[in-house]
């Protein structure tokens, strides 16, 4: 059973009319709050909003996402992306995956497409709209390639539940850390549903 506390920021949160809200769109504030239960402790990321408090969920992008979104702007890598940039999506990054990005980005079929400075433009507004985690803990090796393991830090980092890829045979093993590898697809199915 919920404590009043906790009742109170995880209930659903009520419809709001457009007359109630005083401030613009762009007036976000990112806070933590710490729920102390007796077994626990919980950080929780959220927006507060004209005085409601909205949850976000961090999700971790392999670098075959973005590659993908990039490359073609049909299919479910695409869509992702617009989440990003919609704010509908909090992505998490680390240096080690900025730079396995940066490195992924700059090669072709992509490099032929699409120009540097397009490519450094991208990347630029991709860390402006992610939540930048640091490291202090490496599962290195659990997973088959030590560039998946990038991923599987950043997630349990930041508490995140889903990882984005393309690759969920390379993810197996996940659900030892509450987290689960989804394809992009399979992802905004579930939202859509939820």
């Amino acid at each position: 059973m919920l404590s009043n506390y906790e009742a109170r920021f995880m209930s659903p949160m009520p419809a709001v009319a457009k007359s109630n809200m005083p401030f613009s769109r762009s007036c976000f504030y990112n806070v933590k709050i710490l729920l102390t239960l007796p077994t626990s402790i919980y950080v929780l990321k959220r927006y507060i909003l004209y005085g409601y408090i909205y949850v976000t969920m961090e999700i971790v992008l392999d670098s075959n996402v973005i590659y993908a979104g990039l490359y073609s702007n049909k299919g479910a890598s695409y869509q992702i992306l617009k989440e990003v940039r919609d704010e509908k999506i909090n992505p998490v990054l680390t240096v080690s995956l900025y730079e396995e990005y940066s490195d992924i980005l700059s090669r072709p079929p992509l490099s032929n497409v699409i120009e540097e400075n397009e490519i450094e433009g991208f990347l630029d507004f991709f860390c402006k709209k992610a939540y930048l985690q640091d490291i202090f803990f490496l599962w290195r090796p659990f997973l088959k390639d030590p560039k998946d393991d990038m991923v599987l830090e950043a997630a349990v980092a930041s508490q995140s539940e889903i990882i984005i890829t393309h690759n969920i045979r390379d993810f197996e093993g996940l659900e030892k850390f509450g987290i689960e590898a989804m394809l992009p697809g399979c992802y905004l199915k579930r939202k859509g549903a939820g």
